[in-house]
C-alpha cells in the first residue's frame, strides 16, 4: 500500500509540473506540513503552539511567494 502510494504521488507530482510549471509547483510543496498537520488533527493529535506558528509562517511564505501579498 505505501509504494503504490508513493508512486501514485510521484506521478501526480509530475503531472503538476508539467502542468503549472516547476515555479509553482515548488510554492505548493510548502502546504504539505500543513496537509499533514491537518491529517494529524483529523486523527486526534491536537496540534501545539509552535506548529500553529509554523503553518502560519508557511502560508504567509506560500502567500508572498505567490506574489498575493504585496512587498
Amino acid at each position: 500500500m505505501a509504494l503504490i502510494g508513493s508512486v501514485l504521488a510521484y506521478i501526480f507530482w509530475q503531472i503538476g509540473i508539467a502542468r503549472r510549471g516547476p515555479s509553482a509547483t515548488s510554492v505548493v510543496f510548502n502546504l504539505v506540513p500543513v496537509s499533514a498537520l491537518l491529517v494529524a488533527a483529523l486523527f486526534g493529535r491536537m496540534p501545539d503552539l509552535f506548529q500553529i506558528a509554523g503553518v502560519a509562517i508557511a502560508i504567509f511564505g506560500i502567500l508572498l511567494a505567490s506574489g498575493r501579498l504585496p512587498i
